[in-house]
């Protein structure tokens, strides 16, 4: 019979989900080491009227921290210490290059009307007195509204134009328009002063827009639609940066606060990852088994390059194996030793499907790259003993092309912006170390 591996360990889920911790209880207890950070962003988010940014590299948590400090102002809220309402909206934005301007801000104005219907009977005392109220939530619902979500066709953020010109409901008089207008006396209405309290909206990844200019362009095109909408509070979420690159725009200056970094956790933080992830998903206290040691824990946190996100999903795979396996280890010593030999063959098995395709000079430009905190600009070839980006280029491509390195390029001249260390890259300077100790052992 198949079974539900931590179910059968004694965990009410995977402790291990890779997805964004949600604006709840839960996702405040999981969230570790982020008080400075968390500070400052609740700072930002009740100091209007510029926007709250944040950046970091992929998998740190930025979307994590938007969601709890989200919830830690509602909550303070509901406690009365605070004096205005933040609402967190469940849904998170992406904006790519095929993205259309219209679709994208009727989404937002979509998901904002379903925030405060969500909320309306545990914190919006005068929704009574919205106008159109029970209109807009039967429409919201109905067939005909998730039918027409997403069809309108107007000019988009990279030229790219959307589908047919179909109003919102017809039948119930809301025209694309007339429903934005509504949710906007909404919004009027339940924040009655300019930028105090609002409906939190992240939107991440903004480096999914490739080029500066790109990112420019949306970001300008949001602007009046969204970002300043009086009940609209938004962040804005991206890789290392990539905020940064926008906020010399004139039609942003003063718009957008600078962002607050997001770093990786320290190495010491790991036994408090996993301990949380323990106590809030095992089904008795102390009840719960898992394969993986603390120090293991903290170990492959170290060898993933301190990345939360790949940290939780090698864990799960190490899980997922020692449950196919058929292994029970018991002592920490078993567990251990199981561990280490998973970890090796994985690692392996990345650094043979790659070490034929590399020259022992691509395989120091990586090790040079982990040193060097994993990301790196190619405009500082020197730092990797290149005479000039030209000569450092075909041993950081063979790195992009094997999926050691992940890039991003600048539009203005096709050059490589960035270079990002992946988990696989991690993996394979691993075992390549390992090996050639082996030899030196010899």
């Amino acid at each position: 019979m198949p079974k539900n591996i931590y179910n059968s360990w004694g965990f009410t889920a995977n402790p291990f989900l890779q997805t964004s911790l949600e604006a709840d209880e839960t996702g405040a207890r999981l969230l570790i080491g982020r008080t400075v950070e968390l500070g400052k962003l609740e700072n930002a988010l009740v100091t209007p009227p510029r926007i709250p940014t944040l950046e970091g590299i992929n998998g740190v948590g930025k979307t994590s921290l938007a969601n709890v400090a989200t919830y830690n102002l509602y909550r303070q809220f509901v406690n009365g210490d605070l004096a205005d309402v933040f609402l967190p909206c469940r849904k998170r934005f992406q904006i790519s290059p095929a993205t259309d301007t219209e679709e994208f801000i009727n989404d937002i104005f979509t998901y904002v009307a379903k925030t405060i219907i969500e909320f309306k009977t545990s914190v919006i005392d005068q929704s009574h007195g919205l106008e159109n109220f029970r209109e807009v939530e039967k429409w919201l619902t109905s067939p005909l509204s998730k039918s027409m979500q997403g069809s309108l066709s107007i000019p988009s953020i990279g030229g790219i134009s959307g589908g047919g010109g179909a109003a919102f409901n017809t039948g119930m008089g809301f025209s694309r328009t007339g429903f934005r207008s509504q949710v906007k006396e909404w919004l009027a209405q339940m924040f009655t002063q300019e930028g105090k309290g609002g409906v939190v909206c992240i939107i991440d990844n903004l480096e999914l827009l490739e080029t500066s200019e790109a990112l420019r362009r949306c970001i300008e095109a949001l602007r009046d639609e969204v970002l300043t909408v009086p009940g609209i509070r938004p962040i804005l979420c991206g890789a290392n940066g990539i905020v940064l690159s926008i906020l010399s725009s004139p039609r942003l200056a003063g718009i957008l606060q600078r962002p607050v970094e997001v770093r990786p956790l320290s190495l010491d933080r790991s036994h408090e990852i996993l301990e949380s992830r323990i106590q809030a998903f095992q089904l008795v206290p102390n009840g719960g088994y898992l394969p993986i040691t603390a120090q293991s824990f903290l170990m492959l946190y170290e060898w993933l390059g301190r990345n939360l996100r790949s940290l939780l999903q090698y864990a799960d795979d190490y899980c997922s194996y020692v449950a196919d396996s058929g292994n029970d280890p018991k002592s920490d010593e078993e567990k251990t030793e199981l561990f280490l030999e998973w970890f090796d063959n994985i690692a392996g098995e990345v650094y043979k499907a790659c070490d034929t395709r590399l020259t022992q000079r691509a395989w120091k430009l990586l090790s040079d790259l982990i040193a060097q905190g994993g990301v790196a600009s190619p405009s500082d070839y020197s730092d990797f003993d290149f005479n000039s980006l030209v000569a450092m280029r075909p041993y950081s491509k063979a790195l992009e092309d094997t999926n050691l390195v992940v890039t991003t390029r600048e539009e203005a001249d096709k050059r490589r912006k960035s270079l990002s260390v992946t988990a696989n890259g991690y993996l394979a300077d691993h075992y390549q170390k390992k090996e050639m100790q082996k030899w030196r052992d010899i």
